[in-house]
């Protein structure tokens, strides 16, 4: 699915969902730019492009979940997401897409076909094992079932996950919000409403401070260097006054928001303060992704 839209004067940014990952979920999996000099945008899709963002790793997070009856004693690692059995290509899948619906302003998409939108929505419902009833033969036993739905205006990607157990289940670590920063990679800034509480460079390890410190961080924005004259920005947004946004499930001395140096930004939404969740008790929360190109980077979008 190409999902394109107007990205800046010289640019049709290009939206792809596809299948990616170790466990071949389907989501979010590259960024293109195509030229395109024209006010709007080109229905043309299949121009000549560049690659701004390619399909490295996951963007709606794993889980560190187990089972809480009947687990085969394996210990706490990620299942779902970009993780599979042992880390590697070859390993056995721990989640899979149970299936996905498009719909292009609110009648669903059948076939392939070129249509004009102000919104796509796409829904996707995935299976995930448990890190201690994954199995390395691939018949491991699913648990949870997350139901994501993405919701595409222009630039701006707005999420909703719920998670729903199919058996009683405890969640160790969560982050579900994240982004890969490769191409903005310049530097990173932590807001809770429109007050920034940190900036650092995107390449290094950094977080917002603790959730006790700045409790209201719900927001970090991304941006690259300058090229061409102007600048690719990243802001993600956490909704956090809605289900698990609340961080009921994350420890005080922990930061809301951080950013590792191998390129990864995240929310912890539970860590510390495990999460109890029984059968068909489902949780949930929303956020959003908004991709945009600024000649001035210090605008704050």
């Amino acid at each position: 699915m190409k999902i394109a839209h107007k990205y800046n004067a010289d640019n049709d940014m290009w939206m792809i969902f596809d299948f990616a990952g170790a466990n071949a979920l389907y989501g979010m999996k590259e960024w293109r730019l195509s030229p395109n000099a024209k006010p709007r945008v080109s229905s043309d899709l299949d121009r000549s492009s560049v690659m701004l963002m390619p399909d490295i790793s996951d963007w709606i997070g794993p889980y560190i979940v187990g089972a809480d009856q009947h687990g085969n004693g394996r210990g706490q690692e990620f299942t779902g997401g970009n993780h599979n059995y042992d880390g590697s290509v070859d390993g056995s899948v721990t989640g899979r897409t149970l299936r996905y619906d498009i719909e292009v302003d609110g009648k669903k998409l059948k076939g392939k076909k070129i249509a004009s939108a102000k919104r796509i929505r796409i829904k996707v419902v995935n299976r995930i094992q448990g890190f201690n009833t994954k199995e390395a033969d691939g018949i491991g036993r699913e648990i949870l079932q997350e139901a994501i739905t993405y919701v595409i205006e222009g630039g701006k990607v707005h999420v909703h996950v719920k998670i729903t157990p199919l058996e009683d289940i405890t969640l160790y670590r969560y982050y579900g919000l994240q982004s890969v920063n490769g191409a903005w990679n310049q530097d990173i800034r932590y807001f809770a409403g429109n007050t920034e509480v940190a900036q650092h460079e995107a390449a290094k390890y950094s977080d917002s401070g603790s959730k006790a410190a700045h409790p209201g961080v719900d927001q970090y924005w991304l941006r690259s260097a300058i090229q061409n004259g102007s600048t690719h920005n990243l802001l993600v947004s956490l909704d956090r006054e809605y289900g698990l946004g609340r961080l009921d499930f994350l420890a005080d001395d922990q930061p809301i928001a951080f950013t590792q140096e191998y390129g990864k930004s995240y929310f912890l939404q539970i860590y510390n303060k495990e999460a109890h969740l029984k059968r068909r008790h489902s949780i949930a929360w929303q956020g959003s992704y908004h991709f945009f190109s600024t000649m001035n980077p210090n605008t704050h979008e």
